[in-house]
C-alpha cells in the first residue's frame, strides 16, 4: 500500500484575471497631473478536492518517474530521451546528463526504487495558468545496486541480507558469496533519503517533474 500524507499547503488560492483600477496623481500644487492605472488580481477559491487530487496526481507521477528512471539505468543509461514523457522540456537535459554517467562508466542497476511519505508542500495555479505542485518524499533506493555492465545480478544470499549484513547468520560458504559479490569494483547501492520534487502541468492529470533535489532539512525517512 502506498503511504501518502498531504498537509501544509503554502499557496492555497488561484490568481486569475485582472481588474484595472484608475488612480489620480496630484502634484504638490494641488493640480491633477496624470492618471495611473494599476491592476488587482481577484482571488478565486480552490475546488474542494484540489489538494487531495494534487496529492494523488503528484504521487502517481513521481512513481512513474522513478519507475522509468530504474528501467533506463537498468539498461546502462540507454534511451534517456524516454524521460520526456515524465519530465518537462526544461528538465530533460538534466536527466539525460545524469544517465550519461552510466554509459560513460559502463554501469547498470538492479532493483527498484521505493517511494513513501509523500507530503504536498505547495499546490497552486501560477499566473501563466500552469498548475505547480511541490512535494517532499522519501525515495528509497537502498535496494538498487549499481553494478558493472558485465556483472551478474545479486545472488539470493545477497538479496536475503541486504543491506543488514551486520546481522548475517549464514555459513562460511554463504559469507564468501557475499564478500565476492560486494567486493566487485564499482559496486554500490543507493540511499534512503528525502527528495523535493516540483511538478508542473496544464492540469493535475498532466503534471510532469520540472525539477528535483535532495532535501537537506529534517524529514525522517
Amino acid at each position: 500500500m502506498r503511504e501518502s500524507i498531504w498537509g501544509l499547503v503554502l499557496a492555497v488560492s488561484l490568481l486569475v484575471g485582472c481588474q484595472a483600477v484608475e488612480e489620480d496623481v496630484i502634484a504638490p500644487d494641488g493640480e491633477l497631473t496624470q492618471t495611473l492605472e494599476t491592476t488587482a488580481m481577484p482571488a478565486r477559491q480552490l475546488p474542494p478536492d484540489f489538494l487531495e487530487r494534487a496529492s494523488v496526481s503528484a504521487q502517481t507521477q513521481v512513481e512513474r518517474y522513478l519507475e522509468l528512471s530504474d528501467q533506463i539505468t537498468e539498461n546502462g543509461g540507454a534511451d534517456p530521451e524516454a524521460m520526456a514523457t515524465v519530465v518537462s522540456a526544461q528538465w530533460l537535459p538534466e536527466e539525460i546528463a545524469g544517465f550519461a554517467y552510466y554509459e560513460q562508466e559502463g554501469l547498470r542497476t538492479w532493483g527498484r526504487t521505493g517511494l513513501s511519505k509523500v507530503l504536498v508542500q505547495s499546490a497552486h495555479v501560477r499566473l501563466d495558468s500552469l498548475i505547480e505542485v511541490g512535494v517532499i518524499a522519501c525515495v528509497d533506493s537502498s535496494g538498487v545496486f549499481v553494478l558493472p555492465l558485465e556483472s551478474e545480478n545479486p545472488p539470493e544470499i545477497v538479496r536475503q541480507w541486504h543491506p543488514h549484513y551486520e546481522d548475517f547468520e549464514g555459513g562460511d560458504n554463504e559469507w564468501n558469496v557475499l564478500e565476492e559479490f560486494l567486493g566487485q569494483p564499482g559496486l554500490t547501492w543507493g540511499p534512503n533519503e528525502a527528495v523535493v520534487f516540483w511538478l508542473l502541468g496544464e492540469s493535475l492529470e498532466q503534471l510532469v517533474v520540472d525539477s528535483s533535489e535532495q532535501w537537506w532539512g529534517v524529514y525522517p525517512c
